[in-house]
């Protein structure tokens, strides 16, 4: 106000709404503390919905009932029997397994890569909330340890390993380790730098050397995922189990409608060895669920006790915003706490205006002007200065 000047317009503005602001005093500690806590607690009243959108309703499932044995889930099982031996007899069995195969990879996998996820499509869960805890089933395993694009696949393959027209089988139906085979299959346009490619019949292929572990897993307090769809949510070890062999074989011609389908494997264009490895777990898995689901069709289930789960609700509170709000309120009751503390503590001689109806008495104005026309009003302002323990107004120039 002494640097600025304050109009009489202005003063007539302060005393008629009942406050009388000392900006004599803004250097005071006092004045800040009281703007710094006003304004603090003007913008803490203003952010009440921070709190209260903090807090978000999801619906979920938490397994709640549990489910004994006898009234347990059904989960096919494979008996060597007489249809078993048909099996390995029909060529059209066979073929029926290859095409009940794309359907159990549609009802457990998607589109997303899932590594090291072992999944598996059981018929008797339908019906069943996601969530549900299965005590005890046996899953697909097939894990793959490596895929290395082979560079130069003229040199590093035989003629016989390069053809891609010909159908090569070199799975058994016996307990046998194999350590070769192949199949060839579009999957990309666009292939990695250290893929070497061959040309045969205008179409161009790429191989690969793959490690792979397949057989199954057992597994304890197994998830639905999905419809249908039980899968394992820690690491599984790996079991012998008297289908891997039968299911390899079938993995390239359940592969071959897996990519004719296009339904429930990656995209190839956005990462070309996770499709391929995709492909792979999905083909053996596919065959296993078929064969255990076709084969088992005629031998009586096992059943397996389980947590049926229920929906509920659950809170998610977005911490931040709480923070936000919380920080907002403790800064507003501090600074009040402080105001108060330095108000009683204070020496300062300077104090507000108590009652504004005695500001007459405050204010020295013999040197204001009593005519409204005088050329003080139009080329000079008001200004308040100290003077003793009251206030003298004085006409001042513009500056």
């Amino acid at each position: 106000m002494e640097r600025k000047g304050l109009s009489r317009s202005s003063l007539r503005w302060l005393i008629g709404i009942g406050v009388l602001t000392p900006p004599l005093y803004a250097q005071d500690i006092m004045t800040f503390l009281t703007g710094a806590t006003l304004l603090i607690t003007l913008a803490a009243n203003f952010v009440s919905p921070l709190l209260t959108g903090s807090i978000s309703w999801v619906p979920s499932n938490q397994p709640a009932v549990f489910v004994p044995d006898s009234s347990g889930l059904k989960v096919s099982i494979v008996e060597f029997r007489e249809f078993w031996a048909d099996y390995l007899r029909q060529d059209y069995l066979r073929e029926q397994v290859v095409q009940m195969s794309p359907g159990a990879v549609n009802t457990a996998w998607g589109r997303n890569a899932d590594k090291n996820v072992l999944k598996r499509a059981v018929s008797f869960a339908n019906g069943l909330e996601f969530n549900s805890t299965i005590t005890n089933v046996t899953l697909p395993y097939f894990m793959i340890h490596s895929l290395q694009w082979i560079k130069e696949p003229y040199e590093a393959l035989t003629p016989d390993q390069r053809n891609c027209t010909q159908t090569w089988e070199t799975w058994r139906r016996a307990n046998f380790t194999s350590t070769d085979g192949q199949y060839g299959l579009f999957v990309s346009s666009t292939l990695p730098p250290d893929a070497g490619i061959v040309q045969e019949d205008g179409r161009i292929y790429s191989f690969a050397w793959v490690t792979f572990s397949a057989g199954v897993s057992r597994c304890n307090d197994c998830r639905l995922s999905g419809p249908s769809t039980v899968q394992n949510d820690t690491p599984l070890s790996l079991q012998e189990d008297n289908l891997t062999n039968e299911a390899l074989s079938l993995a390239p011609l359940v592969a071959a409608a897996l990519v004719i389908a296009n339904s429930s494997i990656p995209f190839p264009m956005n990462n070309v060895e996770n499709y391929v490895e995709a492909l792979l777990v999905r083909s053996y898995s596919g065959a296993w669920n078929a064969l255990n689901d076709y084969i088992g069709s005629l031998s009586v289930p096992l059943t397996s006790s389980y947590y049926a789960s229920q929906q509920v609700l659950g809170a998610r509170i977005d911490q931040g915003r709480v923070f936000i709000w919380l920080g907002l309120q403790l800064s507003a009751t501090l600074f009040g706490v402080l105001s108060i503390l330095v108000q009683f503590h204070t020496k300062s001689m300077i104090q507000f205006i108590g009652d504004t109806a005695l500001t007459a008495f405050y204010l020295d104005t013999t040197e204001v002007p009593v005519r409204r026309e005088d050329p003080a009003f139009k080329e000079g302002s008001l200004k308040v200065r100290a003077n003793g323990d009251r206030l003298k107004v004085e006409v001042g120039n513009f500056s």
